[in-house]
C-alpha cells in the first residue's frame, strides 16, 4: 500500500493558509467542506505523492522554530490621539509601518472588501487606515503569499501582518526569506466567514439597508470593552458592547464561532514571527488613567523584530520597557477534552444553522439579565 505522503494527513487542523494549493506542481488539491462547517484538503488522482504540499504546510512543522533567546516585552502609546483613536490599542502598527515604508518596503495587511476580509498592500503610509484595528472575520490569503514570494525573489522588502499561522505559513512558503518581516498578534482564533455573513445578512434584513462601515474595536464607551460599531446606507448606526452584541458574545467571550482547527492550534503560544502585538490588558491603574484610548503591547520576537523596533523614533512615543512576567501573560494555553470539543462544535452547528442573533435571544432568563447589567454598567461608566 502506497504510503501516504501529502496533506491529507492534516484534515481538521488545516488552517487553511492556501500553501498546499500554491505549491502543488499538479494541481491535485482543493478544499471541501464537511457537515460542520470545517474546511481542510482533499486530494484528487492527480497526486503523484511527491510531498511537496507537505513541505510548506505550517501544521506539520509547526515546530520549526528560529532560537531568539533576548526576547523583550514593551508596553507602547503613540503620540498621536488622532492615529491611537484609529489603532485596537496603542497605535504600534502605525509606527512600525511608517518605520518600514521609510525604508523603501511595502505593507501586506488584512483590510475590509464589503463584508469579506481580505489581505492587501500598502507603500504609503497615507493609505494605512483601512489596514488598522482588528477585524474578528476569517480572513483568506488568497494568491497574497505567490504575490509576496515573486515581489521577494525580485528584491523587494516586504513586512507581512496577519495571525500567528498565517505568519508561520508564509515563512514557509518564502523559506523565511531575509527581506520578510513579520508581525502577527494574541490571537483568539478564526471566527468562521459563515457566520459573520449570516449575521450581516440578518441586520441588512432587519434594518433594510446595506452596510457601508465595520468597526469592531469603537472606543467610544471604553477602550477595555470589545464593541461593534455598524454603520448602515441609510445613516443608522449601531454600536454595541460584547455583552449586548451578539456576534462579539460568541465570539469574544465563549469562542463558539472558530474555526475547529483553532481548538488545538499551536501557535497560540509558539509565535514565529518577529514581532508580536497585542493589547496590553494588564497595565496599571495609572498607565490606563493616563492613557484612556489604548496601551499596545509589543513583544520582540527577532533580532529583525528588534531592529524594526529600534528603527521607530523613540523621542515623542510613549513607550516602557517589561518583564517577562507581564509581558507575555497574555500568552496562555487552551486546551479542550475531546467531549468539550464535541460540544463547542454542537453549539456552533446550532449558530450556523440559527445564528447568532436567534441563539443569542434564547439564552436562559438569568444569562440574559446578568448580560444586560454588565452591558449597563459599561454603557454608563460605573465600570471602566
Amino acid at each position: 500500500m502506497k504510503n501516504i505522503n501529502n496533506v491529507s494527513v492534516v484534515m481538521a487542523k488545516c488552517c487553511r493558509c492556501n500553501n498546499c494549493i500554491n505549491t502543488c506542481p499538479e494541481k491535485a488539491i482543493s478544499f471541501f467542506t464537511n457537515e460542520n462547517s470545517t474546511v481542510y484538503p482533499i486530494i484528487n488522482d492527480k497526486c503523484i505523492n511527491c510531498g511537496a504540499c507537505l513541505e510548506k504546510c505550517p501544521i506539520i512543522n509547526s515546530s520549526l522554530k528560529d532560537p531568539y533567546t533576548n526576547k523583550q516585552f514593551y508596553w507602547f502609546v503613540n503620540p498621536s490621539n488622532s492615529i491611537v483613536n484609529a489603532s485596537s490599542s496603542g497605535g504600534f502598527f502605525y509606527e512600525a509601518a511608517k518605520a518600514f515604508l521609510q525604508k523603501g518596503g511595502i505593507v501586506y495587511a488584512a483590510r475590509f472588501e464589503s463584508s469579506k476580509v481580505i489581505f492587501d498592500c500598502f507603500d504609503s503610509i497615507t493609505n494605512i487606515g483601512p489596514y488598522l484595528k482588528s477585524k474578528y472575520v476569517e480572513s483568506s490569503t488568497r494568491q497574497t503569499f505567490k504575490e509576496i514570494r515573486s515581489r521577494l525573489i525580485e528584491g523587494e522588502s516586504i513586512m507581512f501582518v496577519g495571525s500567528p499561522c498565517q505568519v508561520a505559513a508564509l515563512k514557509l512558503f518564502t523559506d523565511n526569506h531575509e527581506n520578510l518581516t513579520t508581525i502577527d498578534f494574541v490571537c483568539g482564533g478564526m471566527p468562521l466567514k459563515v457566520i459573520f455573513e449570516n449575521y450581516i445578512q440578518c441586520l441588512e434584513n432587519k434594518y433594510k439597508s446595506k452596510i457601508v462601515s465595520l468597526n469592531f474595536r469603537p472606543k467610544k464607551i471604553s477602550w477595555r470593552i470589545h464593541q461593534l460599531e455598524i454603520v448602515f446606507e441609510n445613516k443608522k448606526r449601531l454600536i454595541e458592547t460584547m455583552y449586548k452584541n451578539p456576534y462579539l458574545y460568541y465570539f469574544v467571550l465563549n469562542k463558539k464561532t472558530i474555526r475547529e482547527s483553532c481548538f488545538t492550534c499551536e501557535y497560540k503560544e509558539k509565535h514565529h514571527s518577529d514581532l508580536i502585538i497585542a493589547d496590553y490588558w494588564k497595565a496599571s491603574p495609572e498607565l490606563i488613567s493616563k492613557f484612556k484610548s489604548g496601551i499596545s503591547l509589543v513583544t520582540i520576537n527577532s533580532k529583525k523584530g528588534e531592529d524594526l523596533f529600534n528603527s521607530i523614533p523613540k523621542s515623542n512615543n510613549c513607550f516602557g520597557s517589561l518583564n517577562e512576567l507581564d509581558g507575555n501573560y497574555i500568552f496562555n494555553k487552551v486546551y479542550l477534552t475531546e467531549k468539550e470539543k464535541n460540544s463547542f462544535i454542537e453549539d456552533r452547528n446550532l449558530i450556523i444553522k440559527k445564528g447568532v442573533t436567534t441563539v443569542f435571544k434564547k439564552q436562559p432568563i438569568k444569562t440574559r439579565t446578568a448580560l444586560f447589567l454588565k452591558d449597563i454598567l459599561y454603557k454608563y461608566g460605573i465600570k471602566k
